[in-house]
Formats: structure tokens, C-alpha cells, sequence
């Protein structure tokens, strides 16, 4: 269900955890706030790729910068298009044509020796 009332939004604002994950994969433009330590670096991370903005750590944001942030961000109409566009290319990738490369991958590896892995 959460999925489907995302989807009907223009844009979110999130948590830079498996969220952040949801949200590009629907295609929604959001603005990210890391609310944990070990949220910072994969948002980040989605910022830097244009899969998201990155607002800041919430134990350090201020409703001023906030502010400024979420205004650019609704303001910016090209911006959160090219958001989306960004998050369909890296989330809408046809799943079975990675899947068969690294099958091939596999193949072509036992074929020239490669040892295979043993599992202890």
C-alpha cells in the first residue's frame, strides 16, 4: 500500500535508509535528512549520483537551512525531473538482462580454469 500512495506524490521528503531505497525505485524526487550516523554516507551517496538531495545530518540541520533546501527543491521543477529521469535509468534497468551477464560471466569463467569457490 505505501508504495502506491508514494507513487500518487510529487515529491518526498525521507530518511536516508532503506526508504531512500523505495523512493528512487518509484521514481519519486525527494530531499533526503540522515537520521542516523550510518545514514550520512549513502546519502551522500544518492546526491552525488542525482538520484536524490541530500539535506543534512538531522542532529545538525537547522529549520533554516531546511527551509532553503525544501524551497530550491520544490522550486526546482528541472531539477526533480532530472531526478526522476536519474532514478529510472538506475532503478528500471532490466533485471534479467544483468542477471543473464552474470550468468555468462560465471560460464566463461569455469571455461578458462577458473577454480571454483569452495564454501567452508
Amino acid at each position: 500500500e505505501l508504495a502506491g500512495v508514494m507513487a500518487q506524490c510529487d515529491l518526498a521528503i525521507g530518511s536516508g535508509g532503506g526508504l531512500s531505497l523505495e523512493l528512487g525505485a518509484i521514481g519519486l524526487p525527494t530531499v533526503l535528512i540522515a537520521v542516523a550516523d550510518d545514514q550520512v554516507e549513502p546519502c551522500k551517496a544518492f546526491h552525488d549520483q542525482g538520484l536524490a538531495w541530500y539535506a543534512g545530518n538531522i542532529a545538525s540541520l537547522t529549520p533554516d537551512v531546511f527551509q532553503k533546501t525544501f524551497e530550491a527543491f520544490v522550486s526546482g521543477t528541472a531539477s526533480r525531473r532530472d531526478l526522476y529521469h536519474e532514478t529510472q535509468k538506475v532503478f528500471r534497468r532490466p533485471g534479467i538482462t544483468h542477471v543473464a551477464k552474470v550468468i555468462q560471466g560465471i560460464l566463461q569463467a569455469k571455461k578458462k580454469g577458473v577454480p571454483r569457490l569452495v564454501h567452508a
